[in-house]
């Protein structure tokens, strides 16, 4: 069992442990029975399909099919009635996302070369960029029908760069364990916490109405963490599959290139051999 399996497991089991112990009889039987559904279809899924590329596409889903199962239910619009149970569902889609990601992931058959702070900066400051201009295409249009409202929305400028930087500066301290789903999954919440938190205060600014520290941690924290490691573990599966296939073709190439001077060192030396003073006669002389 790997080092990420043993971790998610420990993880599904305190979920099942918590709910069982902090929650209400009748809501910790939802809970646990939502979590038999949830944690054996990811591994029944995962064991189906073995390990292989983990993308961000299939993170995302399982966190939002097991979010609704497991977290979406205990809100009190949805008719949840303990508020110990939001957490919690939290946590399990979290630990089922987690999972699958532990159940599916390779480690690479090298550890990735250490980055810089200086390198983490610079591919942050070029994200940052990209961000913007993206971005350049919703101001425009904020400044056209309000410039009010427009004026705030550039804010996003820089909340874009100083979240980013945030970001990579967690990327950068954590990269030791980034050959690991486990690190990936905790370098992913925090990237996408930083990026969210340097936005979140623009919420307040743009509804015209005061929001409570809390509530921007709230959605910091929420939108983060969803986000960020499908992000970061999909990102870091392109960068794995990129360093596979050129370390393949170099191994390819490197027997050519071997059978290729093979053959010319026997070229040469039969040339030498045809070439030899004398070799004639001492072939015909060894003849007699």
């Amino acid at each position: 069992m790997s080092t990420d399996v043993r971790i998610a497991s420990a993880l599904v089991a305190l979920y099942f442990v918590a709910t069982f112990t902090l929650l209400p009889y009748h809501e910790s039987l939802r809970a646990l029975a939502g979590g038999a559904i949830v944690f054996g279809g990811v591994l029944a899924i995962a064991r189906t399909v073995k390990r292989g590329p983990v993308t961000w596409m299939d993170i995302f889903a399982v966190a939002v099919i097991a979010g609704a199962v497991l977290w979406v239910p205990t809100f009190p619009a949805m008719g949840g009635r303990v508020k110990a149970a939001i957490p919690l569902g939290f946590f399990g889609m979290h630990a089922a996302a987690l999972l699958w990601a532990a159940l599916r992931w390779t480690e690479p058959q090298r550890r990735p070369d250490r980055v810089s702070l200086v390198q983490a900066w610079r591919y942050a400051l070029l994200s940052a960029l990209v961000l913007s201009a993206v971005a350049t295409i919703g101001v425009t249009m904020a400044l056209h029908a309000d410039v009010h409202r427009g004026i705030v929305v550039l804010w996003v400028y820089p909340a874009y760069f100083v979240g980013l930087l945030a970001a990579a500066t967690c990327f950068w301290a954590l990269q030791r364990f980034r050959h690991l789903a486990v690190g990936l999954y905790v370098i992913g919440v925090l990237a996408g916490i930083c990026l969210y938190g340097a936005v979140a205060p623009l919420l307040p600014l743009l509804d015209g109405e005061p929001m409570h520290l809390s509530e921007m941690l709230m959605v910091t924290v929420i939108a983060g963490s969803i986000v960020g490691p499908p992000v970061a573990l999909g990102l870091e599966q392109q960068h794995d599959d990129r360093a596979n296939r050129e370390a393949t073709g170099s191994r390819r190439r490197a027997p050519r290139k071997r059978g290729h001077r093979s053959r010319q060192s026997v070229a040469a030396a039969s040339s030498g051999m045809q070439d030899a003073p004398g070799g004639e006669e001492r072939g015909t002389t060894t003849s007699h």
